[in-house]
């Protein structure tokens, strides 16, 4: 789901970054899409990809979930990106 980053907004910590009522119908509608359960909900340490996996879950809460140590901007240190746009 688009993020409020992805939005335009000042990024201080991408771990923090949620989504924007466009992200969580997006979310949402990704949820409504499947025809059965997914074997598994893969999600990151990023709160926007909690956020886009909870409608997921909400529909399916059996699913198995696991959250793994990935991370984008990995050649971007903090202060690279800190007080950034999109622009």
């Amino acid at each position: 789901g688009e993020s409020t980053a992805n939005a335009g907004a000042v990024t201080h910590d991408t771990h923090i970054v949620e989504l924007t009522d466009l992200g969580h119908r997006q979310a949402q509608d990704v949820s409504l899409a499947f025809d059965r359960a997914p074997d598994l909900v893969i999600m990151t340490p990023y709160l926007r990809t909690r956020q886009t996996a909870h409608y997921t879950l909400a529909r399916f809460q059996d699913v198995p979930q696991e959250t793994w140590p990935l991370h984008e901007l990995h050649c971007l240190s903090h202060a690279n990106y800190r007080g950034t746009t999109q622009e």
